[in-house]
């Protein structure tokens, strides 16, 4: 998922902000929605630039929930719900009324010289077929199929709604959610679990989707400048999806578009296929083609809070660590049909296929906080230093010739065509950043932002950069000038910032030429050395003002 709050920033590298839950970089779909405390947006340069080469496109802060001291508390939330569609498409499904459209946009493309002989190749058509619906149309009691003597092949004379041979009208889905938390002056911790089930919208094998979340997170206060904390989230689900002659799921809206058409049924009178039934939703009345996506994440992170001098200066610093697997088992089997009794036509080989994506992500931070008040001076300085690593790899497989559908395993598929790939990817980040705060009497402020930052996705030469940021701000409403206002303007400050701020979101190893492996691959000019990050400046202004507050 990208989350744009910047706008269009970038020229081709992407432009999704930054998104750390509990200061590490991660994915909002995985989180327990129960579980989060508070969501915050930062967009202005002067904010994001501690960041660095990738707070280019802003940054969202996803805080989760804190167990509560001195205080036990179990809750739990459940709901179950119909959901419906919101809009689905008006198509004619009368059999006459679309044939005769079909015949006549056929013939005025071809100047009214010829009409169709066919109907997308998979149905003959002709003037007399055509007055054969019409008749049909105002005499629904004749049959709806018949035999062409000459071919000996089945004609339709139907009126079908392919819409609601494809979608179900209510789909169910529930959710269920338990949280437990405690502590005391010490020690406190939290416990919460989901489960979430949905159903899918299709009427035959239909799409099925299940998450479970469980979080562990706790504190230990060793002593009175001491603080250890551990945070451990685990995430799975599981979505089941019917497979179609064209890929994945959402490939059945262009088969619709191209085969599904309403002068023919979707089964034949002795109940085998039609052949636009087999090439529109016959993968789904089949049911044996299918893609089961399985995912199981889990984080933890350890850390410590250490206050050196009471009020004054503090260390902290967290380990992350994030493993992500991913798989995917597919199978198809083409979809039997008929064009006439007696005979059955199968559309091809079957096939299995395995994707594995396993990633490996390890970050770890360590910065200190020391506050200084000189009379009406305040400062508050903070620096640290950031270290991350990824690593991901991928594996995938697929056969044909399965010999037994409801047993998916390569050890029986027995086709000659096959497939093996596989891969993987490397990346890592250090920098180190500072955050220097400054205010007057709480009146006139300033802050400064900077990170120095190393990335491996560029050559050696181009590594590093520095991304520097400053903002003021005056608080207007507490001047004497502005005494006459304090009764309706709670607050109006006026902030302004500058920053400079880079974009690493590319793909590792990106300023490499690549060779394939095959017999005629070269390589021309070796790396890119100039490749370099792609810089970003911002300027920002601002107004806040609070009128009538209590």
């Amino acid at each position: 998922a990208t989350y744009n709050v910047r706008g269009v920033t970038s020229i081709g590298t992407g432009g999704s902000a930054l998104v750390l839950i509990d200061g590490v970089p991660g994915d909002p779909n995985n989180l327990n929605p129960n579980d989060i405390e508070n969501i915050s947006v930062l967009k202005d340069a002067s904010s994001a630039a501690i960041y660095g080469a990738r707070g280019s496109f802003g940054v969202v802060l996803i805080t989760t929930k804190t167990p509560k001291k001195d205080k036990f508390t179990v809750s739990y939330g459940g709901n179950y719900s119909i959901n419906q569609r919101t809009v689905t498409p008006d198509l004619v499904s009368d059999g006459y009324t679309w044939a005769k459209n079909f015949d006549e946009s056929f013939a005025s493309w071809n100047d009214y010289i010829s009409h169709p002989q066919s109907i997308n190749t998979q149905l003959p058509f002709s003037l007399p077929y055509l007055d054969s619906l019409k008749a049909r149309s105002e005499d629904p009691s004749l049959p709806k199929y018949g035999i062409n003597p000459t071919t000996g092949q089945y004609v339709y004379y139907g009126s079908t709604d392919w819409f609601k041979e494809l979608y179900r009208d209510n789909v169910p889905s529930m959710e269920h959610s338990l949280s437990i938390s405690g502590g005391s002056e010490r020690v406190n911790f939290m416990l919460s679990g989901r489960y979430f089930h949905q159903d899918g919208v299709f009427r035959y094998n239909s799409d099925n989707f299940d998450r479970y979340n469980l979080r562990l997170k706790g504190s230990i206060k060793v002593n009175d400048w001491l603080t250890l904390n551990s945070n451990t989230d685990f995430s799975s689900y599981s979505y089941k999806y019917p497979m179609t002659s064209l890929g994945g799921v959402n490939a059945v809206w262009r088969l619709m578009a191209v085969s599904a058409f309403p002068v023919s049924p979707l089964l034949n009178p002795d109940g085998t296929m039609t052949i636009v039934g087999a090439y529109s939703v016959g993968d789904f009345y089949y049911g044996k083609s299918r893609s089961i996506t399985n995912q199981r994440f889990i984080r933890n992170t350890v850390g410590f809070n250490a206050s050196l001098i009471k009020n004054k200066l503090s260390f902290k610093g967290d380990f992350s660590y994030l493993y992500t697997n991913s798989q995917e088992d597919r199978k198809f089997f083409p979809v039997p049909y008929s064009i006439k009794p007696g005979e059955i036509i199968n559309g091809g080989p079957n096939s299995l296929s395995n994707s594995t994506t396993t990633e490996n992500y390890y970050v770890g931070n360590l910065y200190a906080d020391y506050n200084q008040k000189f009379g009406n001076h305040n400062f508050k300085v903070l620096g640290g230093w950031n270290l991350e690593l990824n690593q991901v790899k991928t594996m995938s497989a697929q056969r044909d010739g399965l010999l037994v559908d409801d047993l998916p395993d390569f050890n029986l598929a027995t086709g000659q065509n096959y497939r093996l790939t596989g891969g993987g990817n490397e990346w890592s980040i250090v920098g180190v950043f500072y955050r220097v705060n400054y205010d007057y009497k709480g009146k006139y402020l300033a802050e400064f932002n900077g990170r120095y930052d190393g990335s491996s996705k560029f050559p050696e030469s181009q590594r590093f950069g520095f991304f520097p940021s400053a903002s003021a701000g005056w608080r207007i409403s507490e001047e004497k000038f502005m005494t006459a206002t304090r009764g309706w303007l709670n607050e109006f400050k006026l902030r302004a910032s500058y920053g400079s701020l880079g974009n690493g979101n590319i793909a590792p190893y990106s300023f490499l030429q690549t060779i394939g492996a095959g017999t005629s691959s070269y390589i021309i000019n070796n790396a890119f050395p100039n490749y370099i990050q792609e810089l970003t400046h911002c300027e920002d202004l601002f107004f806040t003002i609070i009128f009538f507050t209590a």
